[in-house]
């Protein structure tokens, strides 16, 4: 069968009503820009979903400006508890066919949407689509950084650290009937991956080639923020990885108690947080979860503004030897992200030391 002519599929493109969820707190010198990218879309057929997070700046006021003088924007305020909430109370009043993410300091290209949506009509296979954007600082001005995402399959949970399904989650795109039903769990600082882990179980995720935006980096980013941050980014990633595990062994979930949070803050070494999730995971799973959430702080030393401290370095060597990590590519992988670290550091007398665990 020969496929519609262009102006078809284009038509039934600006048919799908687009619902984009824009989660908002203390943003003040970037909100206004932000929602601009979006109502100067080629695709027109939007509803734009501000959730306010308890903002205590003048984001809100900004964003009931730009309501008055168009109809697609939508603000709702609520009391401050955290983004997962915030996201999840954007998909309740969702109305879209498809459902898009975009923080509030970041900006879309202006044909950003339409693709996405092209891209999901002519691919139905798949259910989710981001894809690649350039770096811009906290001024707007371009790093001269940019990221040309891969696709990653569904990931792999047996790796260390385990290797994520992968899309930028400030540009994605999704079916609405998928992440209504899935929603945002409470694993904090990586809620995108966690959602990713159980999409996959509905079809392909895939990243465009295509820029599709620009992404702001800046010292208030929440992931970013310190190393205590890091930790609890690093268990909560290989958490989700574990969660995704027990879903194709069919054995019951974890439980994501928001609460938590407040606990990893006050535990702060990557020990304790670990120990306050011992309970509730096997003695396999556990010990996974120590050698991977060690490898995984590594990773994430390489691009955020922290470094690693003594205790976490000690943790390290107690819980991960290299020679007993399952397989040639783990134990490569592990090898390569530690001697990466110290070199980075300028520590060189010290990777023979620590690369051999």
């Amino acid at each position: 069968m020969n496929s519609p002519p262009a102006f078809e599929r284009r038509s039934v493109t600006r048919d799908r009503l687009v619902s984009v969820l824009l989660p908002l707190y203390n943003a003040e010198n970037y909100i206004g820009h932000s929602i601009r990218s979006l109502l100067r879309q080629t695709h027109e057929n939007l509803e734009i979903i501000v959730i306010d997070d308890g903002s205590t700046d003048r984001s809100g006021e900004f964003v009931r400006d730009l309501a008055a003088i168009d109809s697609r924007i939508r603000y709702v305020a609520k009391t401050n508890s955290g983004i997962v909430d915030a996201l999840n109370l954007g998909l309740t009043l969702a109305r879209g066919v498809f459902i898009a993410r975009q923080d509030a300091d970041d900006i879309s290209t202006p044909a950003r949407i339409e693709k996405q949506v092209e891209y999901l009509i002519e691919h139905p296979t798949c259910i989710a689509v981001s894809g690649a954007h350039f770096h811009i600082d906290e001024s707007g001005y371009f790093t001269g950084g940019r990221h040309y995402p891969s696709n990653r399959g569904s990931g792999d949970y047996t790796a260390y650290p385990a290797m994520e399904p992968y899309l930028p989650h400030p540009f994605l795109m999704m079916h609405a009937s998928i992440l209504k039903e899935l929603k945002y769990r409470h694993t904090f600082h990586c809620e995108d991956s966690d959602l990713y882990w159980r999409a996959v179980r509905f079809g392909k995720l895939e990243n465009m080639s295509e820029i599709l935006g620009l992404y702001r980096i800046h010292t208030a980013s929440i992931s970013g923020a310190s190393i205590i941050d890091g930790r609890i980014q690093a268990v909560y990633s290989q958490l989700a990885a574990i969660s995704a595990a027990r879903y194709d062994l069919m054995i019951p979930d974890l439980e994501f108690d928001p609460t938590l949070l407040a606990k990893c803050r006050k535990a702060k070494s990557l020990a304790r947080i670990i120990d306050l999730f011992a309970p509730m995971l096997d003695p396999r799973e556990l010990a996974y979860l120590r050698a991977a959430s060690a490898l995984k702080l590594v990773e994430l030393s390489g691009f955020r503004p922290y470094r690693l401290e003594k205790e976490d370095l000690q943790f390290l060597k107690s819980n991960v030897n290299l020679k007993k990590l399952g397989g040639r590519e783990n134990r490569r992988n592990a090898r390569r992200a530690v001697r990466g670290y110290y070199r980075r550091q300028g520590l060189p007398k010290l990777i023979g030391y620590y690369a051999g665990l």
